[in-house]
């Protein structure tokens, strides 16, 4: 069986970490396949020192494929390039950032980590349209892999409520989008559920 080492970020205490229990169903869909390792970087990702340790520890880690998360973009500097393989989940860091922030974001999350890869996972098109806005890169090394649902959620068959619909929103977090969500069903006779 191949190798796979899932590069992770260092969680903080509080915050949101689904792209986490994402890959760990990813992991146990593809357990017959894969002999998964998991590479949790040993600092936070704050802090230039902390960001240069996680990049020098990386390399120790390697297998088959080296398959970088999201988030810890910058990891696969040392990384062999033809088995690294990065997910890009979104480019949101980058809204509203200018000046040198702007630089060093686009450089370390971007545009180094994407030219250090063989392949590019964007989650959907509007994330390879975006990664492909701020990277020079042939657009045939991004592929579109949608994020899977957990097989514990099952299709329910429930009567629709044509005349006022129920939209679920799931997540409030700044990178969910909740106000334009809102600003986007202002007037639509929905409810507009949060969770």
């Amino acid at each position: 069986m191949i190798k796979v080492t899932f590069y992770q970020r260092k969680m903080l205490p509080e915050g949101n970490y689904s792209v986490e229990f994402i890959f760990d169903d990813v992991r146990i869909r593809l357990s017959n396949k894969i002999v998964s390792i998991i590479a949790i970087s040993k600092f936070y990702s704050i802090g230039l020192f902390s960001r240069i340790y996680n990049i020098l520890e990386a390399p120790f880690f390697q297998s088959d494929v080296n398959h970088i998360t999201g988030d810890i973009h910058y990891v696969n500097f040392f990384l062999k390039k033809r088995k690294t393989l990065l997910t890009i989940l979104d480019c949101g860091f980058m809204t509203n950032q200018t000046g040198l922030k702007a630089f060093i974001l686009k450089t370390f999350w971007l545009t180094i980590p994407v030219k250090r890869a063989s392949i590019i996972t964007a989650i959907s098109e509007y994330t390879k349209k975006d990664i492909l806005k701020y990277v020079n890169c042939n657009p045939n090394k991004i592929k579109v892999v949608p994020v899977a649902i957990n097989q514990r959620y099952k299709f329910v068959n429930k009567e629709f409520n044509e005349s006022c619909p129920i939209l679920l929103q799931i997540g409030s977090a700044p990178n969910k989008n909740l106000k334009r969500i809102i600003e986007a069903v202002d007037g639509l006779k929905i409810q507009l559920q949060i969770v």
